[in-house]
């Protein structure tokens, strides 16, 4: 009906001003030693991602949120946990949040989420939910391994996988949502690491190469997911 139109019209509308609110600064290049290029679009209906950068904490934190639902309960999903986060950093704020938003039943509130620890000599990256990263090396295919975890918020004990990866060769971590993944045909990242192959041979060429190409992807219309995606490269030895 109309009415029900106007409403969801006007949920989308609320929920695009909270994530203006906790939007990072687009201008946030390096964190520690390592550079980061980042990139995000929102679905029409805004389907829950987030990309939150927190340069000054110790360790500097870059974290990915896909989180469920969409609108105005995907933006207190991401509000909850952005401030866990902020409140008690790493390991125990992803528990803290997976607390908080296991309480919440009507409509249950989730997020898949990879959390990145930018360390003096390495990042430490914690999967709960979002595809494995993917490492580029310059010379060598796309590699990945290990396995997605759990999303936060659903029942039982927080599942997740945590590793650290030196990028001392001006190696780049690819970390992304599935909407990105998707956009290339499978939710295996078989399509992306094809693309990556041949992306660029620099952090920017790469970026601007990936960044196109999702946006003639989205213009087709064929996935209606949010996408975004966050480089890591190691300083070059």
């Amino acid at each position: 009906t109309l009415l029900s139109r106007d409403r969801a019209s006007r949920d989308v509308d609320w929920a695009r001003s909270l994530y203006k609110q906790i939007q990072p600064q687009t201008d946030i290049t390096r964190m520690g030693p390592c550079s980061i290029r980042f990139f995000s679009s929102l679905a029409e209906s805004i389907k829950g991602d987030f990309i939150d950068l927190l340069p000054e904490a110790n360790p500097p934190t870059i974290s990915v949120f896909d989180a469920f639902h969409q609108g105005i309960p995907a933006a207190l999903t991401l509000y909850i946990v952005r401030t866990a986060l902020r409140a008690a950093p790493g390991q125990s704020g992803l528990l803290a949040a997976h607390r908080i938003l296991g309480e919440f039943t009507d409509p249950p509130l989730r997020t898949a989420l990879t959390l990145c620890e930018v360390l003096p000599d390495s990042v430490r990256v914690t999967c709960a939910g979002n595809p494995v990263p993917i490492i580029l090396t310059q010379g060598l295919e796309p590699a990945t391994n290990g396995f997605r975890g759990t999303p936060l918020g659903m029942p039982g004990d927080l599942d997740t996988q945590t590793r650290e990866f030196s990028l001392n060769q001006g190696q780049v971590l690819v970390i992304s949502t599935n909407g990105v993944t998707k956009a290339f045909g499978d939710e295996e990242g078989i399509g992306l690491r094809q693309f990556l192959a041949s992306g660029g041979s620099t952090l920017d060429t790469l970026h601007e190469s990936l960044k196109q190409e999702l946006h003639s992807r989205k213009g087709k219309e064929v996935f209606p997911d949010d996408l975004s995606y966050v480089l890591i490269q190691g300083p070059a030895l």
